[in-house]
């Protein structure tokens, strides 16, 4: 949940209601509650016409809360934020963001506790991993840590160089009492050539319906033959009606059915598959290359 949601604009401050005290000039002065006119609830302290002391702020329609320190109307100084996933934050804030030292718990039971700065983990700071149970603390820039420790469930850590919060780059592993120095060397999987997916995927489509005419042929082949056989089994146990010494030619009922319930003989054609073209995702896989024997620790 973004830290950017901001309380009732201070310029339509004035518009709901207000109960509590005011100056000389009119403006809100002390300790007071106010209604805004999209239903947010402020109670708190308020200095010339604005938020300014302590006081807690609810957003009716998100479901929000924050309670603690204001300065000239933003968040400023210590405080607590609920959101509305169910992640807090408990910390320093400036001008409305998370700034300073603070802590985060998110909905999945994963903390963060350190620096930071607009908003995001910068500084030193430690994250607990709760599904797995580790815990990575180091240098944080922008919400990801650069280099540190990752210290995994079964005792075993990595001590060096991140990116995109996993090992990456060259570090050491301690297991067991035994160190290994080493390099996570990152393996960029081949490029396809532009189109080629496409062109593959066009390919597959035709094949396919090249199956599918195909059984469907096989399958007409064989329910003629079928009923062919039948007619001429049955012909053959019927004796030859002749009238005037002509052969009058008798035409089979079942064969008008036959040909009737029999789908229309089909031909190949080709398909024209578009494909959209979406944005290459980058995938970090990486291979663990040791530099020279373990160590004692």
């Amino acid at each position: 949940m973004s830290d950017e949601i901001e309380e009732q604009e201070q310029a339509i401050i004035n518009i709901g209601t207000y109960d509590g005290p005011r100056n000389e000039l009119g403006e809100r002065e002390g300790r007071g509650r106010s209604v805004y006119a999209n239903k947010d609830v402020y109670i708190g302290d308020f200095k010339k016409g604005v938020r300014e002391g302590n006081g807690t702020y609810r957003w009716a329609y998100l479901g929000m809360k924050y309670k603690g320190e204001y300065k000239q109307g933003s968040r400023n100084g210590k405080g607590t934020m609920w959101y509305t996933n169910g992640t807090v934050y408990e910390g320093e804030w400036l001008n409305g963001r998370r700034h300073g030292f603070g802590r985060i718990e998110y909905p999945n039971l994963d903390v963060y506790e350190g620096e930071w700065l607009n908003g995001m983990p910068h500084g030193k700071g430690k994250y607990y991993y709760f599904s797995c149970d580790s815990v990575a603390q180091g240098n944080f820039e922008f919400g990801r840590i650069l280099n540190g420790e990752l210290q995994l469930r079964d005792g075993s850590k990595w001590i060096g160089e991140f990116e995109l919060n996993q090992p990456h780059g060259k570090g050491q592993w301690v297991m067991n009492g035994w160190v290994q120095k080493g390099t996570f060397v990152e393996i960029n999987p081949p490029q396809k050539e532009e189109g080629e997916e496409e062109e593959k995927e066009a390919e597959k489509q035709e094949e396919d319906e090249e199956k599918e005419i195909q059984e469907e042929a096989e399958e007409d082949e064989e329910k003629m033959a079928k009923m062919k056989e039948e007619k001429e089994k049955e012909e053959g146990e019927e004796a030859k009606e002749e009238e005037d010494g002509e052969t009058k030619e008798k035409v089979d009922p079942r064969e008008k059915t036959l040909k009737a319930l029999l789908p229309p003989k089909r031909t190949r054609k080709t398909l024209t598959v578009e494909i959209p073209k979406l944005p290459k995702m980058r995938t970090l896989k990486l291979k663990w290359v040791p530099e020279g024997l373990p160590e004692k620790q």
